[in-house]
């Protein structure tokens, strides 16, 4: 059996552990990670020291203590390579939530009560861990494989772009096909893991470059500049539409 990624939440809050619960579960993030929770810094010491934890969500307040005060004895620990996310409530604007960020080296600060930005933060989180390829074989869970292409796409991108630089210096039929067949490949990923946005684009230019060749002529100049303006462009918002931003 494959192992989950870890993570050790320390939160005394009974009702907002189980809003963070039900908050994973409606990210389809749940069955892809395993929560140890405690209450107490006493409790996270012991189970850091007997766990093979290396990602926390700690409260900022805690009934023996400061959460900020257990990052540091995590971090002295374990090193600087644990992952951590904070929970506050008394840093509400944007200047001090850098500040905590910056001071205390936690990855995320989400606040408490959760505004819709910390379901985003929560998901990247739990993203980040990086998730073995067994745990998402099940295609109703799309989230997680939409961020594994996602992460496929620089590299896609930078491909096609070459390709329609080719088509517009060229314009040869030679070039038009190498850009359809890429596209092709785009298109598969992308109906493969769920963008339909993505999806039609793709469809819409394959379909344009299908009527070229059939009329057997050289692209039109102001196809080929649209082209090169805005496919990457259009590509790019497609494949991130939806995404949860840290």
């Amino acid at each position: 059996m494959v192992d989950k990624p870890k993570i050790l939440l320390v939160e005394d809050d009974a009702d907002f552990f189980d809003y963070l619960s039900k908050t994973l579960d409606e990210l389809s993030i749940s069955p892809y990670i395993s929560i140890t929770h405690c209450r107490k810094i006493s409790s996270a010491r012991d189970w850091v020291k007997k766990g093979s934890f290396l990602s926390f969500i700690i409260d900022a307040e805690l009934p023996d203590g400061k959460g900020i005060d257990l990052i540091k004895w995590i971090y002295g620990e374990l090193g600087m390579h644990s992952r951590i996310a904070f929970i506050a409530s008394k840093y509400t604007d944007e200047v001090n939530f850098k500040k905590v960020r910056d001071q205390f080296e936690s990855h995320s600060i989400i606040h408490r009560p959760l505004i819709e930005e910390d379901k985003g933060k929560l998901f990247k989180f739990c993203i980040d861990l990086e998730i073995p390829e067994e745990l998402v074989s099940d295609p109703t869970h799309i989230l997680i494989k939409k961020d594994r292409y996602r992460k496929l796409l620089p590299k896609i991108f930078a491909q096609l772009k070459l390709l329609v630089q080719e088509l517009t210096k060229t314009q040869s039929k030679e070039s038009l096909n190498r850009l359809k067949e890429a596209l092709n490949l785009i298109l598969n990923g992308a109906n493969s893991n769920n963008f339909r946005r993505a999806c039609a684009i793709c469809n819409d230019t394959i379909k344009s470059i299908e009527e070229i060749q059939k009329a057997d002529e050289d692209p039109h100049p102001l196809w080929l500049q649209s082209l090169e303006d805005n496919l990457l462009d259009e590509l790019t918002r497609a494949f991130h539409e939806g995404t949860p931003l840290l």
